[in-house]
């Protein structure tokens, strides 16, 4: 039934710029096909519902005795235009019923077929096609003006213009149907949906998302969008787990050691790993981080520090780490990366007193941290933990594991230093808590040279 319901839609509509037809653009200014009456065409602009239309003459008419027709003309019936092609299959299957319901409705409607197209094409569908033979219904050629107040991106489609010369609708093919047209010209309540087709021309020799900004927004559903260091951007880390668009990931002028960082800790505190969880084996190691500074940094980051947008819909938010490793291996074909378990040296925090109860006193939940100190009441120890190591221990030789088995909420008070592990150790020690140096068996990230590899120059 899917199949039936998408190939039945693709059927009734024809889209303008398609690649199995020829391309075709709005005029910038109204010229040739139909010329207007008392106006000049460049000054003419798109019409929408509840707009009148201009008194138009209409040139370039077949099947009329005189060639043209004035659009005052058709005052006091309802005028639907019928905009179609030649190369468009359901606007010709249309004018069967097109040519019905006009002589059903006989002078108090006027369907009036429109096309951008030259006489000589339309003469020539007219002559090969046999179940076209009994249709002398007027139609207007070579027009650009009615086109240009009414854009449209696909065909059919049709302008419902009533007794005054006041656009009603602009609807689908679906709606032309002698039961809306009889409801109408009875003056019944009639709820056409409009169509909205506006043209957005695309210059397709640039970028569609980078460049291209005349189109004022372009809803991104999947997006791995990598640049070059800009200049002016500070360098940032965002992570958007909740955003309506999708989970998302903004990352500007960092380093290449900084992909492979966040890629590994999936949003997640707890995982990051900094300089002491990371293992380089790599003769390009100036190529992921330095140790340079100021001006030199900033010359340094030209050729190595990089921007990212990373955008994975809803519907597959779930594997958005796994792409985004993924992703690293085309960003950055000459490293190879993984997690590994390493024996390392460790701060460990511990229990002291082993038959003391750590257990928090309970009540409101307070957890708070700066560099100074911090507050934690009926508070989470391992998430004091994760925050120390991201915030505080970035530049620690030793990682801070947890040892002391707590698993439940406790309250910790501490007014020191929280990057300083000599005052964090003795103000710990005071709470019952102690930091020992022991080896354990840790994730290790590494980064290595990728075997066989050219390296993509990004350098300017």
């Amino acid at each position: 039934m899917k199949a039936l319901t998408k190939n039945c839609f693709l059927a009734f509509l024809c889209l303008f710029g398609s690649d199995l037809f020829p391309q075709t653009k709005v005029a910038d200014t109204f010229t040739g096909g139909a010329v207007v009456s008392n106006a000049a065409p460049s000054q003419l602009s798109e019409l929408k519902v509840g707009d009148l239309v201009p008194d138009l003459l209409i040139e370039n008419v077949l099947n009329h005795p005189e060639g043209k027709v004035q659009l005052s003309d058709y005052r006091g019936k309802l005028l639907i235009l019928d905009f179609w092609a030649t190369w468009c299959a359901p606007c010709i299957a249309g004018f069967s019923k097109a040519d019905k319901l006009q002589k059903e409705f006989q002078d108090r409607l006027a369907i009036l077929p429109v096309t951008y197209q030259e006489k000589e094409k339309v003469d020539k569908l007219f002559e090969k096609l046999s179940s076209l033979k009994d249709i002398r219904m007027p139609m207007a050629v070579a027009d650009n003006t009615l086109r240009g107040l009414f854009p449209h991106r696909t065909l059919p489609h049709y302008v419902w213009i009533d007794r005054t010369g006041e656009v009603v609708a602009i609807t689908e093919a679906d709606k032309l149907t002698a039961d809306n047209i009889r409801k109408y010209l009875a003056g019944d309540s009639l709820d056409l949906k409009l169509k909205a087709d506006r043209y957005t021309p695309l210059e397709k020799s640039a970028f569609l998302i980078a460049e291209n900004t005349h189109i004022p927004r372009k809803p991104m559903v999947f997006q791995s969008a990598l640049t070059g260091y800009i200049p002016g951007l500070i360098s940032e880390y965002a992570y958007f787990p909740k955003d309506k668009r999708g989970k998302r990931v903004i990352m500007t002028n960092q380093p290449r050691i900084n992909f492979f960082q966040k890629a590994y800790a999936e949003g997640k505190v707890a995982k990051v790993f900094h300089g002491n969880r990371i293992e380089i084996q790599s003769k390009q190691a100036d190529k992921l981080t330095t140790d340079l500074t100021g001006t030199a940094y900033e010359e340094w980051s030209k050729a190595n520090a990089f921007c990212l947008e990373y955008i994975v819909p809803w519907e597959d938010a779930e594997n958005f780490w796994a792409y985004f490793q993924q992703d690293l291996k085309r960003w950055f074909p000459e490293f190879e990366s993984s997690i590994v378990l390493r024996d390392r040296k460790v701060y460990a925090l511990v229990k002291l007193d082993p038959d003391r109860n750590y257990q928090s006193e309970g009540g409101e939940k307070i957890f708070k941290m700066d560099a100074f100190g911090a507050t934690l009441h009926n508070a989470s120890l391992s998430k004091f933990i994760a925050r120390l190591n991201y915030l505080f221990l970035q530049s620690s030789p030793l990682p801070l594991v947890d040892k002391t088995g707590i698993d439940h909420p406790v309250d910790l008070d501490l007014n020191v230093s929280l990057g300083d592990i000599e005052q964090l150790r003795k103000a710990l020690e005071q709470q019952g808590y102690g930091l020992v140096e022991t080896t354990e068996e840790i994730e290790i990230l590494v980064i290595r040279d990728a075997k066989d590899h050219n390296p993509i120059s990004y350098e300017k």
